[in-house]
């Protein structure tokens, strides 16, 4: 009984001492959109920015405080839900513009989020590469990508560009053909895909023919 009451006795005492949502966003809000908004603190490692996924506002938001840190000079990469195959082609847009390939990156959001597979998504990655143009090359921003494998297209098109030189290789070849079919399912759960790329990985490890830096690079 003791410990019920002591434990009730506490919870009370942090209800009364804690302040509520509102007061404390009121408390800690700052305008992005004023002119002279400043990102208030520059000592950081990693910015975490937490999305409301499907709202375009998200966007806004992020775009106000990615020109703000990049006009401080306090960022040096970004980096979204998405996975390393899916960073080295967003890489590939922001130096080439192939405004083809961004369609199809952001329609591979849908395997994550389907609200992001949108024209929002689309528009906010014009958004990043115009600002990313705008800086001088030691300055240009690197997307990196850290987040599960949720579809496999584009890391089967990255192993195909990584192995671009070896020949004669069937398993290769399959996957080839699977990556030229637009309307197949990459999902990770699609044992068709499961089974060519461990074909893949199978014949590579048996003929030796995969060295340490590709490993590296995968």
């Amino acid at each position: 009984m003791k410990t019920i009451l002591s434990i009730l006795l506490i919870f009370n005492l942090f209800i009364s001492l804690s302040q509520n949502k509102t007061d404390y966003l009121i408390e800690n809000r700052f305008d992005l959109t004023k002119d002279n908004f400043k990102f208030p603190q520059n000592d950081f490692k990693i910015i975490g920015f937490g999305a409301y996924h499907g709202s375009s506002k998200t966007y806004d938001a992020e775009l106000l405080i990615f020109k703000n840190l990049i006009y401080q000079n306090l960022l040096d990469f970004y980096a979204p839900e998405i996975n390393y195959s899916q960073a080295y082609y967003f890489n590939e847009y922001l130096k080439n513009g192939d405004e083809k390939l961004l369609k199809d990156l952001v329609l591979s959001f849908q395997k994550i989020v389907v609200q992001e597979g949108t024209i929002e998504t689309f528009n906010h990655w014009k958004n990043i590469k115009k600002i990313n143009d705008s800086l001088n090359s030691k300055d240009k921003i690197k997307i990196i990508g850290f987040d599960m494998i949720f579809d496999y297209k584009y890391p089967i098109k990255l192993l195909l560009e990584l192995t671009d030189k070896i020949q004669n290789c069937s398993s290769r070849d399959s996957l080839q053909k699977l990556i030229g079919n637009d309307d197949l399912n990459f999902g990770t759960f699609n044992p068709t895909i499961q089974n060519s790329i461990k074909n893949f990985v199978d014949d590579f490890n048996k003929k030796n023919l995969i060295s340490f830096n590709l490993l590296m690079t995968l």
